[in-house]
Formats: structure tokens, C-alpha cells, sequence
């Protein structure tokens, strides 16, 4: 096991966690611009499921352990996610032992959310969307 955080604009946060020692490599940042190589390096992902989070979560590939959703569009990225099965839900943080518990114990359980995800994500959406109008607008 080995943990990225990314506390964003929380520098009290990564501050604290920066000086904890844990029993596995964990390495802690600030705000990001390399999200998407942490992402692409990772296997999965605690997280509230906002747009930009659920959506690259989605076309890396990786399974989500949803965490708090606010209402609104999280809880609806978090509705679609668990109806296809596609994440894991917590309501507490100390839950993901369960959840890693779990994936050890059970490695075909991740297996069956990743390809979850796979049939879920649209990585072409936008690509798709500019086609599909352009040929509306053509006629």
C-alpha cells in the first residue's frame, strides 16, 4: 500500500499530516496541477464524487470509495455511481479499513467495480458531443 493526499488549499491539513509517520509510504501535497498522474497511478480513490473528481475517476478507470457527498450534483454523481455498482460508499473516514479489508480479502470485488466504471465512462463524451451537433446543425 502506498497513499497519495492531496489536501488542495488545506495547508493546515497537509501541514498536520505531513508530520505523521504511518505503516505504509504516504506522501502528502498541498493544491495539485498533476492530478491526473497521481490518478493514473492509483488503484483507487477516497473522495467526495464533485464533477471533475468523479468524471476523471471515471475515464481513468480507478474506483471511487465515496465519502459525504453535498447535495446537489455530488449526490447524483453518487446515486448513478452506486446504482451501476461502479464505488464503494463510507460515512466515516476510518471506514476505508473495512473497504481495504474488503479488496484483500476479496481482490475480485475491485476487479467488479473497475469494470463497472469501464462501462460507465463516456472518455469520448465531448469528442462525441461536437459531432453529434455539428452534424445537427448540418442538416
Amino acid at each position: 500500500i502506498q497513499c497519495f493526499v492531496v489536501c488542495a488549499a488545506n495547508e493546515k491539513l497537509r501541514k498536520s499530516l505531513a508530520i505523521q509517520r504511518f505503516g505504509f509510504p504516504v506522501q502528502v501535497f498541498g493544491f495539485v496541477h498533476f492530478m491526473a498522474d497521481l490518478m493514473e497511478a492509483s488503484d483507487l480513490i477516497l473522495a467526495k464524487s464533485g464533477g471533475s473528481t468523479t468524471t476523471e475517476a471515471l475515464i481513468k478507470g480507478i474506483p471511487m470509495v465515496v465519502i459525504d457527498p453535498i447535495p446537489g450534483q455530488e449526490t447524483r454523481n453518487a446515486k448513478v455511481l452506486k446504482q451501476r455498482s461502479a464505488a464503494f460508499f463510507i460515512e466515516k473516514p476510518q471506514q476505508i479499513y473495512l473497504i481495504l479489508k474488503l479488496i484483500f480479502e476479496q481482490p475480485e470485488i475491485l476487479k467488479s467495480k473497475c469494470l463497472e466504471i469501464q462501462q460507465l465512462a463516456k472518455p469520448n463524451a465531448a469528442e462525441d458531443l461536437v459531432t453529434f451537433v455539428l452534424d445537427f446543425v448540418k442538416g
